[in-house]
Formats: structure tokens, C-alpha cells, sequence
């Protein structure tokens, strides 16, 4: 199972209610977001691996028992690392939570929005979690859903909406 979260405070705070829920989960953290620097939490202070690097990823996978839960916790921006990893040892991701998909709304090209596509992050299923609904104003005209923004109301892209 793969979680993407957009900072490393929420990383923190995933690994806190996973631990807290008594889920007994091999933890890897892929995160090369430099904008998580500034925050109070730490790398260091991550009770888990914590790479960035694709190979080092493909051997976690590898050595992993499949028998039990592997989580990996990555930031949206580093998404690309794990499919890398992923795709080294000839795997995908079973489940793949995005929390705070909002942010990965808007052009297809950013770093963030890599978590929609298999080529870069595969995985069987998607789950798109956000209390922030993203509108995005028709930019350009004649755009097909692939070059034009990423909208989470796309059904073809993130499936039915479900409401609490």
C-alpha cells in the first residue's frame, strides 16, 4: 500500500494513527520535497527508513515479507521514486491513497499530479481523499482531459465521488 501525502507533518501524523490503530505495517518513507526543510517535523524523527532513492526502494520492496503490510509514505512530489522503485522489482502498488488530493489538481505535467497515471506510480487501485473541493476554470478550449487540467470531478480520472 502506498499513502501520499503532500507534507511530512502528515506523514508524521499517518504513521501516528496507523501506530495508534495497533496495524503492524513495514513503514518506508520516500520523501525529497524540499519544502518539508521549514516544518517541525524531521526526517530523523520518522520511526522508519526514510530514501529517496529508487533502488534502495526496489530492494525494501523485495525483502519485505508479502505476507505482511508494507506501507510506503511518500509526498505527492516524490510520487515518480516509488514508481521507479516499483517497477524495479516488478510490482505495483495494491492501493494507493492520495490524502489531500486537491493539491494534485491542476496541469498534468507538475510533480504532484504524477500519482494519477500508472506510468509514473502504478498501482491496482486509487483512492482520492480531500475536504477541499478544487474548481478549476475552463483555461483553454478544445483540450482533451489528458493535456487540459486534472479535475478530481473527472470520473474517468478518479472515479465516483463519494460523500461521507
Amino acid at each position: 500500500m502506498v499513502v501520499a501525502c503532500p507534507s511530512l507533518p502528515l506523514f508524521a501524523q499517518a504513521l501516528a494513527v496507523w501506530a495508534a490503530a495497533g496495524m503492524a505495517a513495514r513503514v518506508l518513507a520516500v520523501c525529497s520535497d524540499g519544502s518539508v526543510a521549514d516544518t517541525a517535523v524531521r526526517t530523523a524523527d520518522l520511526e522508519c527508513p526514510v530514501t529517496t532513492r529508487p533502488g534502495e526502494i526496489a530492494d525494501w520492496v523485495r525483502r519485505t515479507p508479502a505476507s505482511c503490510l508494507r506501507l510506503i509514505l511518500v509526498t505527492h512530489v516524490s510520487a515518480a521514486f516509488v514508481g521507479e522503485g516499483q517497477r524495479a522489482a516488478g510490482t505495483a502498488a495494491s492501493r494507493l491513497v492520495v490524502d489531500e488530493a486537491h493539491h494534485t489538481a491542476g496541469w498534468p505535467g507538475k510533480h504532484g499530479a504524477l500519482v494519477h497515471r500508472d506510468e509514473h506510480l502504478p498501482a491496482t487501485r486509487r483512492l482520492y481523499m480531500t475536504a477541499t473541493l478544487t474548481v478549476l476554470p475552463e483555461l483553454t478550449a478544445g483540450l482533451s482531459t489528458l493535456q487540459g487540467p486534472i479535475r478530481l470531478a473527472l470520473h474517468s480520472l478518479a472515479g465516483p465521488l463519494t460523500w461521507p
